[in-house]
């Protein structure tokens, strides 16, 4: 069995909403969370050792403390919980910047009525247009594609899908 020196006390540990790090003996940040009830997300990992996942077990292993900050509501644990992933770039998070699931909706803006597109993050391509566009003038900004983020799942995916698939021009506001 694996002992954490680290570990808190059960009792210490707040069940607010919250968002948690786990650092090294340096101070350098290995991992940040957040939690709905920090009481709950935190005795996870250190319950049978062996019946973690080997990531989180090298995670503990290189681990000195857990520290964690407590929240009003589950959507700022959420913003602190990205905000500090920016911040301190820990080697045991998710690499967000690499996912090709999110789904973008990309509008032309070359094209004399704009088209909207589906694309996968990493593919986002420049719209071609029917007519060679003329290079932009000094004083003028090169056209590019407006392109969003959307919210991922079935839901958002087939909205777009949907209005790409639509006959016709696309009413939008300019």
């Amino acid at each position: 069995m694996t002992k954490l020196s680290f570990r808190p006390k059960t009792s210490e540990i707040p069940t607010q909403p919250g968002v948690y790090r786990f650092v090294d003996s340096r101070g350098k940040v290995l991992y940040v969370g957040k939690a709905k009830n920090l009481k709950s997300r935190l005795t996870s990992y250190f319950g049978t050792f062996s019946k973690l996942h080997e990531r989180t077990q090298r995670m503990l292993l290189a681990a000195a403390d857990v520290k964690w900050t407590i929240v009003d509501t589950e959507y700022d644990a959420l913003q602190l919980e990205f905000m500090w992933i920016k911040e301190f770039d820990p080697p045991f998070n998710v690499r967000f910047r690499d996912d090709k699931s999110y789904p973008y909706l990309a509008i032309s803006v070359t094209d004399e009525v704009p088209r909207a597109s589906s694309q996968e993050t990493g593919r986002l391509k420049v719209f071609a247009t029917s007519v060679p566009t003329p290079k932009p003038g000094p004083s003028e900004k090169p056209s590019t594609p407006y392109s969003r983020s959307i919210q991922s799942g079935p839901a958002p995916r087939a909205s777009t899908t949907a209005l790409c698939a639509r006959e016709g021009p696309v009413c939008l506001p300019r």
